[in-house]
């Protein structure tokens, strides 16, 4: 009977380890899965799993001490390590302190396109085998003859359908995701995208605050460019609306229900668009663009239909999870998606 010992590296890669769990416990429910989470000891025993006890700290020595006593005390187990993260040195750590290479999981939450060289000697020395969310780095590894898979969309496969609806009505419904390390510029870009946009077609605005950003920054920076703040009347799904004339821009925190019931996303944030593209959204791209040249492109169906089409093969669709479990327990998995297309 197989074990697991899954260590997550951030808080996303937890809420992916649990969805890894939960896929390995449908599939063998008697295989014992063990947690570690490197950044948040005690997170995975506060949700009823089992997890092992260590002197976690963010500060760098205290930290890898830690570390490495922790490890050292498991050499010798027969479980199979699972790394969930996006740094491979753990890898080298991990290799040396019990003698194991570890499945690593790498979750791709930016738009980097290529390794550089200590990841790719980590992986390719001290990983046992690799999974990627990334088809474009997938790719770069298996040219290099290193085993790696292409998982499918793992930042999508954590989000569960929304408890409640938007009152959009029949409108077209936007979802507009800021980024909490450039609120301002990116807020000050969105009013101006929603100003053109209502100008032009009946359409419900949903700009979601990013995590760690306040209400009242929003309404700070929102009003500074003329928009008024208003308070809402709906409890906690809404925080509040901006509003200019006629236009109404709803604010709210709840990010997946917002994703869920979107119909165009236009996000600065990379984590937020790669799990849009999980879910089938159609996402407008806003990079290196003005206002004006978003509201062209809304207007070019062709253009946005080859754009999505590009995400939609370099991040793949919901359900990775599923065959990274299948993998794990099986070894081999009869999924399409699950093996790097052209590779």
């Amino acid at each position: 009977m197989p074990r697991y010992f899954i260590i997550a590296d951030g808080e996303i890669e937890e809420k992916i380890s649990v969805a890894l769990y939960r896929e390995l416990k449908q599939k063998s429910p008697r295989s014992p899965v063990f947690f570690l989470s490197l950044l948040r000891p005690g997170n995975f025993r506060k949700r009823g799993l089992k997890e092992t006890r260590w002197r976690g700290s963010r500060h760098g020595m205290l930290f890898w001490y830690s570390f490495c006593k922790t490890f050292w005390r498991r050499r010798g187990w027969k479980e199979d390590l699972v790394l969930v993260g996006g740094r491979t040195f753990p890898l080298l750590l991990i290799f040396l302190l019990t003698g194991k290479k570890a499945f690593f999981i790498g979750v791709s939450k930016t738009w980097e396109e290529s390794f550089r060289f200590f990841q790719l000697f980590f992986v390719r020395y001290f990983a046992k085998t690799v999974f990627l969310n990334d088809q474009d780095r997938v790719k770069e590894l298996r040219q290099r003859n290193i085993p790696a898979y292409f998982s499918g969309n793992l930042l999508a496969d954590f989000l569960s359908p929304g408890d409640f609806s938007f009152p959009a009505g029949e409108k077209t419904v936007f979802s507009l995701f800021p980024r909490a390390s450039h609120v301002e510029h990116d807020l000050s870009f969105l009013q101006e995208t929603v100003d053109m946009i209502a100008s032009r077609t009946p359409a419900y605005f949903l700009l979601v605050i990013p995590k760690g950003t306040k209400v009242h920054e929003i309404r700070k920076y929102a009003e500074g460019t003329g928009w008024h703040w208003r308070r809402s009347l709906e409890g906690e799904v809404m925080e509040g609306y901006l509003c200019k004339d006629k236009i109404y821009i709803n604010v709210t925190t709840f990010y997946q229900e917002a994703l869920n019931q979107s119909d165009f996303v236009i996000s600065f944030d990379p984590v937020r668009t790669i799990q849009a593209v999980g879910l089938g959204k159609k996402i407008v791209p806003v990079s290196m663009l003005t206002p004006k040249e978003v509201l062209a492109l809304l207007a070019n169906p062709t253009y946005l239909f080859e754009h999505n089409l590009l995400l939609s093969r370099r991040f793949g669709e919901k359900g990775g999870i599923g065959s990274v479990a299948c993998f794990l327990l099986f070894g081999v998995v009869e999924d399409r998606r699950f093996v790097a297309k052209g590779a």
